[in-house]
């Protein structure tokens, strides 16, 4: 990413647990609903109430089937 920027999908960084990019989270929201990646509702607690990625519904393994992964 250091030498492309912005033209690989840089909001597909995310945390272990699926919170994304700090200080990008509107711009990586909106990549994540046309894509229509599984996201979990954020807590009430949670800062700012950003959503977060459904890590267990959303995670590759891999395999042959790709279908809503690119």
């Amino acid at each position: 990413m250091a030498l492309y920027g912005g033209a690989v999908p840089w909001w597909r960084v995310v945390r272990a647990d699926g919170v994304l990019l700090p200080g990008h989270e509107p711009r990586a929201l909106g990549h994540y609903r046309a894509e229509g990646t599984p996201l979990r509702e954020a807590g009430r607690a949670a800062e700012g109430h950003v959503p977060r990625l459904d890590m267990r519904r959303a995670r590759w393994d891999g395999g042959g089937r790709t279908e809503g992964h690119t």
